[in-house]
């Protein structure tokens, strides 16, 4: 089994339901989950080195307070040999390993499609 780091805002209130679906999915996927929660983005440095020596990799799901901080668990990632995976595409340019996730412009240009429908 492989643990995987999550650091995420329990103020946010998305985060907190992206938490709670890799909870409940990771027991299938042979996954044990290592939450480190962080109340502002100067905190996410501290909570990425505190899963070092505990875990196999990070994963930042689309969180603001963390993603804005996303080069400090990058460079926590490389100075460990950690993997970090995002749950925002734009992370990956920003030095994530990988991420999936869905294109917002298309997600917005798909809804603009529906509201003319209805309209």
């Amino acid at each position: 089994m492989s643990t995987l780091g999550v650091i995420y805002s329990a103020g946010e209130d998305n985060s907190v339901s992206l938490v709670a679906l890799i909870n409940e999915n990771a027991p299938e996927q042979e996954l044990e989950i290592k939450e480190v929660t962080v109340s502002a983005s100067s905190d996410v440095a501290s909570a990425a080195r505190s899963l070092v020596g505990s875990v196999d990799a990070i994963y930042i799901p689309t969180d603001n307070t963390v993603v804005s901080a996303l080069e400090s668990v990058i460079q926590v990632g490389q100075d460990n040999k950690l993997p970090v995976f995002a749950g925002d595409t734009d992370s990956v340019k920003r030095g994530a390993i990988a991420s999936i996730s869905f294109d917002y412009y298309d997600v917005g240009r798909h809804t603009g499609k529906m509201v003319i429908k209805v309209l």
